[in-house]
């Protein structure tokens, strides 16, 4: 269908080629349009081009959330925020705090979720967070760390205590300079020994709010590697408690699919992918693979673009290797495990 380019909006497909003054080809028939090729298209002088309409995408079209409640969850998310920073600033200040009070956040959040666990990430990708970058990965974190919870099936008791461990345990970071926190750059070697310190650093701070001792062990040793290759303890795998292994994966997920200074959010495909390549034996073998095959699962039926260009439904998800799923487009299914050099490049929201 023929769309004015002032109508063009990310997500939507194209169904012609697009060449440059020299006939060069710069975007081909099938490619998902994204803020950057739709400004090459302007610069072009098309003022109308063939995208495709709904009768060219699958036959589902996917799993959307309802506008109105993730406006909801937004503006919920937004105050939570701000309760977070006043909960970090209180405990920092050597003050206790009642757990439950800090329990409520996460709780309130899930109550605009609903029943199905799995759409917290789908949820949190609507989502900007305040310029203190912490609070909202204090709060991605504890959610998630309640979502590996319930894929493992640990008892109630334990999962409280893993999502206030996930809320509480980079409160560390409150008494290191913001000019460190967000530089841009690579840090320097003192700069570096300042963030290591982080855990400790936090550990003193909840013992003196006398928060528990799940949550103690949370801040001090989410940063613990099962190689021993962490910090600060060094411990290997079978030393490292298990509310600390649910919560060191739920942090590096949020740090990478979290949109930063230096780099935009990595697509959750992506993420599953690093994960395969650089922490298996290095975080839990058994709770990264249930985590990252449910992750992909969250995605089934969820309309995406892959690496060239081509948008598709995601229709199923291999249980050893959920970065590679199997595609519908309207050209028919693509495995990207047959297809070596071909990955899910973004979801189309």
């Amino acid at each position: 269908m023929l769309c004015s380019v002032e109508l063009l909006k990310p997500g939507m497909v194209l169904e012609e080629n697009v060449y440059d003054l020299e006939r060069v080809l710069l975007l081909s028939a099938s490619t998902v349009l994204s803020p950057e090729s739709i400004k090459i298209i302007m610069r072009l002088g098309y003022t109308e081009i063939n995208v495709q309409g709904d009768s060219s995408l699958p036959d589902t079209a996917g799993y959307r959330l309802d506008k109105a409640k993730v406006e909801q969850f937004q503006n919920t998310y937004a105050e939570m925020e701000n309760e977070v920073a006043d909960i970090i600033k209180y405990i920092s200040d050597g003050n206790h705090i009642d757990m439950n009070q800090v329990f409520d956040v996460p709780s309130k959040l899930m109550g605009e979720i609903g029943s199905n666990i799995g759409d917290v990430f789908a949820y949190l990708n609507q989502v900007s967070m305040l310029d203190d970058h912490t609070v909202g990965h204090s709060i991605n974190v504890s959610l998630i760390s309640g979502v590996i919870c319930d894929w493992i099936k640990i008892k109630q008791t334990l999962k409280r205590d893993v999502i206030l461990a996930g809320m509480l345990h980079d409160i560390g970071k409150s008494i290191i300079p913001q000019s460190i926190l967000k530089k841009p750059g690579s840090l320097s070697r003192e700069e570096w020994e300042q963030i290591k310190q982080h855990p400790v650093n936090g550990y003193k701070i909840l013992k003196e709010a006398k928060a528990p001792d799940s949550v103690l062990i949370g801040a001090l040793m989410h940063h613990e590697r099962g190689d021993g290759s962490g910090y600060p303890l060094g411990l290997k795998q079978d030393k490292i408690p298990l509310v600390a292994k649910i919560v060191a994966i739920a942090d590096i997920y949020d740090a990478m699919t979290s949109e930063r200074t230096y780099r935009n959010k990595m697509c959750p495909f992506h993420v599953i992918r690093q994960f395969q390549f650089n922490y298996f034996g290095v975080l839990d073998t058994r709770i990264l693979m249930t985590f990252l095959t449910r992750i992909a699962e969250c995605y089934i039926g969820e309309l995406v673009a892959l690496t060239d260009g081509t948008a598709g439904e995601i229709v199923f998800i291999h249980p050893g290797d959920p970065a590679k799923p199997l595609v519908k487009t309207k050209f028919g299914l693509i495995n990207l495990q047959d297809q070596p050099g071909l990955e899910v490049d973004h979801i189309i929201i």
